[in-house]
């Protein structure tokens, strides 16, 4: 935020995805509530709509590929040549 502007930058997150939820409405409310300031740039993010990945995983050897199923546990995954 080097642009001279000085407002703080607000996220609301909404984790909740299930159906007949509250989460969002609260958020909404939250959010126009903020917007009424002038020194808060305010976004809503719904994890319900949000792209996310379909895959996660936690192991950072394997960064982001789909699972091979031919590794032990705690074994690196096989080498792809980028070639």
């Amino acid at each position: 935020m080097d642009d001279g502007d000085d407002r703080l930058r607000l996220v609301i997150l909404v984790g909740a995805a299930r159906e007949g939820r509250f989460g969002l409405a609260a958020a909404e409310w939250l959010a126009t509530r903020a917007r009424l300031r002038s020194d808060f740039e305010v976004d809503v993010i719904d994890l319900a709509t949000a792209w996310l990945p379909d895959l996660m995983t936690a192991d950072p050897r394997c960064r982001g590929r789909p699972p091979c199923g031919t590794c032990p546990r705690g074994s690196p995954p096989p080498t792809r040549s980028p070639w």
